[in-house]
């Protein structure tokens, strides 16, 4: 018995191993004007095909800005803001001037 729980530590080590480096890529997304919304930066970096599947996919995933959940796709990120979609990147807001 002692093997098994001991294989299984060992293989969920390695999942949160494979999770925390797959949040851990940060990306930088460059914006040219004030603010971007969410739903804009969702359909921008590929995660969502349109604007309007922003609603649906912040049903099903959380986001973090600035380390609090919010699921607003009109929500203003503005240049230093840092965003994490649990589970797929973690993106931060720079300003391209």
């Amino acid at each position: 018995m002692f093997k098994f729980v001991f294989g299984v530590i060992k293989d969920y080590n390695k999942l949160l191993v494979k999770q925390v480096n797959k949040v851990s890529n940060s990306k930088v997304f460059q914006i040219d004007r004030d603010f971007i919304t969410l739903g804009q930066l969702l359909k921008e970096e590929g995660i969502i095909p349109t604007g309007g599947a922003a609603k649906w996919f912040l049903k099903e995933h959380q986001v973090k800005i600035n380390g609090d959940l919010d699921d607003r796709r009109g929500k203003k990120l503005y240049p230093n803001d840092q965003v994490e979609i649990i589970g797929i990147e973690s993106v931060k807001i720079e300003s391209k001037q």
